[in-house]
C-alpha cells in the first residue's frame, strides 16, 4: 500500500445529533493535498476516510473556486471547467 492510504487523514472534531460532522481544518487540508498526488483515486481516499466521494469532490471544487489551486493542480484534478 502507498503512504496515502495507510492511515486516515481526516479527523472528526465533533458529531451532531443528526450525524453532521465537523472536521479538523488541518486534517481536511492534508486530505485535499493527498488528492493532488498523481494516480490517487479520490473515491478511494474518500472511502478510506469515512466520507462520501461527492463531499470530497465538493471540497475540491470549493478550494478551486477560492483560487487556492494552481493551474497545474487544477489539471491534475480534472477541474478545467471551473
Amino acid at each position: 500500500m502507498d503512504d496515502v492510504s495507510e492511515a486516515r487523514l481526516l479527523r472528526v472534531l465533533r458529531a451532531g445529533r443528526g450525524g453532521k460532522r465537523e472536521f479538523d481544518p488541518a486534517s481536511k487540508a492534508r486530505l485535499l493535498e493527498a488528492c493532488l498526488i498523481p494516480g490517487v483515486s479520490i473515491s478511494k481516499l474518500a472511502l478510506e476516510n469515512g466520507i462520501n466521494a461527492n463531499l470530497l469532490r465538493t471540497w475540491i471544487r470549493n478550494v478551486n473556486r477560492l483560487g487556492m489551486l494552481t493551474p497545474y493542480r487544477r489539471a491534475i484534478l480534472g477541474l478545467t471547467h471551473f
